[in-house]
């Protein structure tokens, strides 16, 4: 079994201890999460959806989900899970303005339909999914992304009719995921790490 810990230089260390060699120890890039926006051009930060009026839907747009768009060395992003938090990334006891109503009453929904670079299977997901709160519980699983590759994410803001938040709220979109090693990763260094 390797032993995967984070690094000061947000690289990861992993050891691998085998019969040969029991010292071996690899460097690799943990995954790289990169938000591209609906043209798949610019790298987001933050995305800015306006005020939006209760019992109104915010047309579709379009998010590209990267694991390193260049292609480097970054472990695969398995078991992959997109929700919303609160802006400060709990799932409870906030204020409807830290975004707590939209959490709880799921107003982002998102489906996974499209991807782009190699070695991915578009999941082809044809109906959104309301997302909030805890990603066991209330989120969408999509499938995996190996580096240099994407998944492109169909969203809208679903407001309802009746809501108690009255201004701004700053909600986050979170994506969860375990950082899977690259096929033959550690080869000739034991047969179990990732297996």
């Amino acid at each position: 079994m390797g032993v995967i810990t984070k690094t000061a230089a947000a690289n990861y260390h992993v050891t691998q201890a085998t019969t040969k060699d029991s010292g071996s120890a690899y460097h690799v890039l943990p995954p790289v999460v990169e938000v591209y926006d609906g043209l798949n051009q610019y790298l987001l930060d933050s995305l800015d959806i306006g005020l939006v009026a209760s019992g109104t839907t915010v047309s579709e747009f379009l998010l590209y989900l990267w694991n390193d768009k260049t292609g480097g060395e970054a472990l695969k992003m398995d078991s992959v899970v997109v929700t919303v938090s609160l802006s400060d990334g709990a799932y409870i006891g906030g204020t409807d303005a830290a975004g707590q109503e939209a959490v709880d009453e799921k107003w982002f929904e998102v489906k996974s339909n499209g991807v782009m670079g190699g070695d991915i299977t578009d999941d082809e997901q044809s109906a959104f999914t309301p997302v909030g709160g805890d990603p066991s519980t209330g989120g969408l699983s999509i499938g995996e992304i190996p580096n240099g590759a994407a998944r492109i994410l169909h969203c809208r803001i679903n407001v309802p009719a009746q809501v108690s938040t009255s201004f701004n709220a700053n909600p986050r979109v979170e994506v969860g995921f375990n950082a899977v090693p690259h096929p033959g990763f550690g080869k000739g260094h034991g047969e179990y790490f990732g297996g």
